[in-house]
């Protein structure tokens, strides 16, 4: 209810002793994890909705992005854009994006949600470990264009109060920069 979405199977690792149970139903497959969902959605009908779809409409790519999403727009200044899917460069609209891009005036943090495992960098199964390598080679790309994202990964996405809190390090960052 905190996160104001369904989290995913994976989620559930950093959660400690209340929820890592629930992260093993997830290496069952889809098929076990969306039919607890929708017990869970008989007995509790006003849980958040599951999926990419933010309560404003706007479309994630992914739940750990949308978990984000909707802890930061609740806090949202009004000087501040929140951009998805944020290209890295902006002279080539069609190349990597970012997942999120938070902007005040002309700056902009390019932000990187790491959905396949904690800080730790562990991970459970071939899939993850794809995702993982996905992310790192981003992450060269990053550092080819001299942007230093800020990256979020699923320990700190299971704490609302922690994503708020990089969030306003975020804005008085970017403020700080300002002209």
């Amino acid at each position: 209810m905190r996160l104001n979405v369904q989290p995913s199977s994976t989620m559930f690792r950093y959660t400690g002793s209340r929820g890592s149970h629930l992260s093993f139903i997830g290496e069952r497959g889809c098929r076990d994890w969306a039919r607890l969902m929708r017990l869970t959605r008989l007995r509790w009908p006003d849980i958040p909705t599951s999926g990419r779809i933010a309560s404003d409409g706007r479309q994630l790519g992914s739940i750990p992005e949308r978990a984000f999403y909707e802890t930061i727009i609740a806090v949202q200044p009004g000087d501040i854009t929140i951009d998805l899917e944020q290209p890295l460069d902006e002279r080539q609209p069609d190349g990597f994006r970012s997942d999120l891009g938070i902007r005040y005036r002309d700056r902009i943090t390019h932000v990187e949600i790491v959905g396949a495992c904690g800080s730790d960098e562990v991970t459970r199964n071939a899939a993850e470990r794809h995702m993982l390598g996905r992310f790192h080679r981003r992450l060269e790309l990053y550092h080819i264009l001299g942007i230093e994202p800020v990256v979020l990964y699923l320990d700190i996405l299971v704490d609302p109060s922690a994503m708020r809190e990089r969030f306003h390090a975020i804005v008085a960052a970017l403020r700080a920069q300002a002209p």
